[in-house]
């Protein structure tokens, strides 16, 4: 159960990471 929530935790990570970072090459203030 706990490497199962694990590698869920890392995948969510990434996803955030990559969405954050595309946001923030599309708005510069």
């Amino acid at each position: 159960m706990k490497q199962n929530i694990k590698q869920y935790e890392n995948r969510y990570r990434d996803v955030v990471v990559f969405i954050f970072r595309k946001w923030e090459k599309g708005t510069k203030l």
